[in-house]
């Protein structure tokens, strides 16, 4: 029995040192225990993994080991229901993932473009001009805008904006709670108690969408009328023929919600931070072509390797005692990839900690080397969906806008459970002046995008 290394410290003190600086606690462990060691942060413990080799043979364990929906359901559960893609396990998994992925298309993807080109313009027409600001706030009005256009865009336009408030009064509290960290305080005493607010949140969410799901059927939604997730998650069938139920739906939507515009967020804060601090990379976008953007779409993979929205993810609780990388793990341990270490792997990311988006134009790296998605069969089913939303505000931003960063020492914080530049990132914005014909605004149409939507294979695909 080989034992895995842990801290000497008790329990409570890795679980405060963890939860004040998640990215240095996981890089003094790392530096002391070696590339797999084990936290008391969860009973019997969670294990984290360091390297590409190790998150490999993690994602690559099969399910009677190690499962993945049963671990995201001790997070997020009360929050997003029981039955999403994200939570299934096994077969219900398999199968839900096969009449999902249609959903993520690109056909759909790129009908969207315009509007959310036009999200992102009204938000920045809206940044301040005169004083400084926390940028957070406004990409993440980017994000909810883009991500109601996907799923709400053919509710009509009153009954739209009710139910936005809701969603957006779930996204904001809800799924950004850091009670989601300390389920012992998850007690409802009442809607002035924190839990309890969040419990009424969530409730008004799905009261919502399931008003929203009599509404359509009522009125039915025709192609004629336009498309939007939505409309085609009611369509959709399985192979046997079988629907969606209600819940299930509602199940989805709140899933959407809470992974589609959140991490979107705090991925375009940290790609800004990362642009606007380095002129070279600045000025090498604006530059380039519209009619390819490699370049654009090598910043946006550097700055999600650089910069963890994550510090780790990838969760799977271990269903029996196994080995992993000659260590035991005990039964009930959850399972963790540490996303930042991975990504400062010297033998895969050369000058790790240089911030170098030429890399990804020089090697395709392995979905175990490249893990801001998660990976193995359950990578993010929206990573296609993302990547081309950061490459089109990120476009929209550059051309647009001049921004200075005021703030002296920006630092991980937590959001919920991601990691957010603290302070919301303070900056000051001008507007760019620059020709219309200058304007590196991508063409909706680009094969390089179109190639990006489309993404990798199922069999590589966190959910």
């Amino acid at each position: 029995m080989t034992a895995l290394p842990t801290p000497s410290e008790p329990a409570f003190v890795q679980r405060l040192r963890y939860l004040r600086d998640p990215i240095g606690y996981m890089t003094k462990c790392q530096h002391e225990l070696g590339n797999i060691y084990m936290l008391r942060l969860v009973e019997p413990g969670m294990v984290f993994v360091s390297t590409p080799e190790l998150a490999k043979e993690v994602y690559l364990t099969d399910e009677a080991t190690l499962v993945a929906g049963e671990a995201k359901i001790a997070v997020f559960g009360k929050v997003l229901g029981d039955s999403s893609t994200l939570l299934l396990d096994g077969l219900a998994h398999r199968k839900r993932r096969r009449l999902m992925l249609p959903q993520f298309r690109g056909e759909l993807m790129q009908g969207l473009a315009p509007a959310m080109v036009a999200a992102c313009e009204r938000t920045l027409r809206a940044l301040p001009r005169t004083k400084p600001f926390a940028l957070h706030p406004y990409m993440h009005q980017i994000a909810f805008d883009v991500i109601s256009q996907s799923l709400f865009s053919v509710t009509p336009p009153g009954r739209r904006a009710a139910l936005e408030q809701v969603m957006r009064e779930f996204a904001t509290r809800a799924v950004t709670s850091k009670l989601l960290m300390f389920p012992h305080l998850q007690i409802d005493l009442g809607p002035i108690s924190p839990w309890g607010r969040i419990v009424r949140v969530v409730a008004a969410a799905r009261t919502a969408l399931l008003a929203e799901l009599e509404q359509r059927r009522r009125a039915p939604i025709t192609t004629a009328t336009g498309q939007d997730i939505l409309a085609l998650l009611m369509a959709a069938t399985n192979e046997d023929g079988t629907s969606l139920t209600d819940p299930e739906i509602v199940d989805e939507m709140l899933t959407m919600v809470a992974a589609g515009h959140e991490t979107t967020s705090m991925a375009l804060t940290w790609a800004s931070y990362a642009i606007y601090t380095r002129p070279a990379v600045l000025a090498k976008l604006r530059a380039e072509p519209t009619e390819e953007r490699p370049y654009l779409q090598a910043v946006i993979r550097e700055s999600l390797r650089f910069h963890s929205v994550i510090p780790n993810g990838s969760g799977r609780v271990a269903k029996r005692a196994f080995q992993l990388g000659g260590f035991d793990v005990p039964a009930r341990a959850m399972v963790t990839v540490a996303f930042h270490a991975v990504h400062r792997t010297l033998e895969v990311f050369k000058d790790a900690e240089t911030f170098r988006p030429e890399r990804f134009l020089e090697t395709k790296f392995s979905p175990y080397e490249w893990v801001p998605f998660g990976g193995g069969t359950r990578r993010c089913l929206g990573m296609p969906s993302a990547l081309f939303e950061l490459g089109l505000v990120i476009t929209e931003l550059v051309a647009r806008i001049e921004l200075e960063i005021v703030q002296r020492e920006v630092r991980p914080t937590w959001r919920g459970r991601f990691l957010t530049p603290s302070r919301g990132l303070i900056v000051r914005a001008l507007d760019r002046k620059v020709e219309p014909e200058q304007r590196a605004v991508a063409d909706i149409h680009d094969p390089q995008v179109a190639t990006v939507i489309q993404g990798d294979p199922p069999r590589h695909a966190e959910t």
